[in-house]
């Protein structure tokens, strides 16, 4: 599968990844390419599908 990070602002992609298919491998591509921003010190916002709503990814994401 195919995965995007896209900068929200001008839609400009930011990083890209290919897994294979699973019932996780969304998520876990979605939390390796926003790794690289979580040290910074100005909060950022994240847009998902419903599909990512999930006790796990929230906790992670500090929601």
């Amino acid at each position: 599968m195919g995965h995007g990070l896209m900068e929200n602002r001008h839609g400009l992609l930011v990083d890209a990844c290919l897994t294979e298919a699973s019932g996780y491998a969304e998520r876990v591509a979605a939390l390796t390419m926003i790794e690289p921003f979580t040290e910074r010190t100005q909060a950022i916002t994240l847009g998902a599908d419903k599909a990512y709503d999930t006790r796990t990814s929230s906790k992670i994401c500090g929601r």
